[in-house]
């Protein structure tokens, strides 16, 4: 009776490498001076593309970067405890469109948009129930118009 053995070879995954342009190409892993793991992700050509993780010094998630392309990101971020702290798109590394910013219990506790990495429009802070609890506009990141400050009822306060 033969056995019939056969062996494939296993390229290593090889990781933190760069071309011959001095580049980040593949698959990237940082560390903390500690050696605790910083960040997991991938690059092409020193960009990176796909779902960058960042982590806290004792392991937990700090921030999830997803990039559909080099330029544009979206991303979550984590409070130690693990609980979301603020999510929104980044454009040219800059903050773009609306962010989100979160409190207890995952509750959004304030609302706005950026353009270009000024605040715009209408921003909202909201109290636990969900109740907007003040607005203010923006125009190129100044405070364009008055500030509103509103009752758990949502009338509106006297200024």
């Amino acid at each position: 009776m033969l056995a019939a053995t056969s062996v494939f070879a296993q390229k290593p995954t090889e990781i933190n490498q760069k071309n011959e342009q001095g580049e980040k190409v593949g698959k990237w892993k940082g560390y903390y001076n500690d050696g605790s793991v910083r960040y997991v992700g991938q690059f092409k050509a020193d960009q990176p593309y796909g779902t960058i993780y960042h982590y806290y010094g004792d392991g937990k998630l700090q921030t999830k970067m997803v990039y559909p392309t080099p330029k544009v990101v979206y991303a979550t971020m984590y409070y130690s405890t693990g609980d979301k702290l603020a999510e929104g798109k980044y454009i040219d590394k800059l903050k773009d469109s609306t962010w989100l910013s979160y409190g207890e219990g995952n509750k959004i506790v304030e609302k706005g948009d950026y353009k270009k990495g000024q605040k715009q429009g209408v921003w909202q802070t909201f109290f636990q129930d969900g109740g907007v609890s003040a607005e203010m506009s923006f125009y190129n990141d100044q405070k364009d118009g008055p500030f509103r400050m509103f009752y758990t009822d949502g009338k509106v306060k006297d200024s």
